[in-house]
């Protein structure tokens, strides 16, 4: 399973990458406009994790929703966000969930958990499944 982390912050991008190797492949991106470079030429990615803090993540995740539907996509943020935004973005399928930094990573664990459980019927992991070594 491939996991796409969105983060300006280096140090962040570095522990999420640490955390979830264990488990999943990861890359990382600090910006945006990286991270759509890596979607474009590297797809397909199971879940992007993106973060809401330079002001772009849920703009890429909707991007992501609309080229990538079957990708999980989880929004973080470290408590600069409107809340009724992150409901709607939910509510219309833009994110499948959102966490708040600090992460409490069991939790972070679980949305991905949850919402990668889905894919085993799908096309994507198929695919995954297909092209892994």
């Amino acid at each position: 399973m491939r996991v796409l982390v969105v983060d300006n912050e280096i140090s962040m991008c570095s522990m999420l990458e640490m955390i979830l190797m264990k488990q999943y492949q990861v890359v990382t991106a600090q910006t945006v406009k990286r991270a759509t470079e890596i979607m474009i030429e590297d797809a397909p990615f199971n879940a992007a994790i993106a973060s809401l803090d330079d002001g772009k993540g849920l703009e890429f995740l909707t991007w992501v929703n609309e080229q990538y539907p079957r990708t999980v996509r989880v929004l973080m943020s470290g408590g600069n966000y409107d809340n009724a935004q992150i409901n709607k973005a939910i509510l219309e399928g833009q994110i499948t969930s959102f966490i708040e930094k600090p992460l409490f990573v069991p939790s972070l664990l679980d949305q991905l958990k949850c919402g990668l459980s889905v894919l085993p019927k799908s096309p994507l992991n198929r695919v995954l499944r297909s092209i892994a070594p």
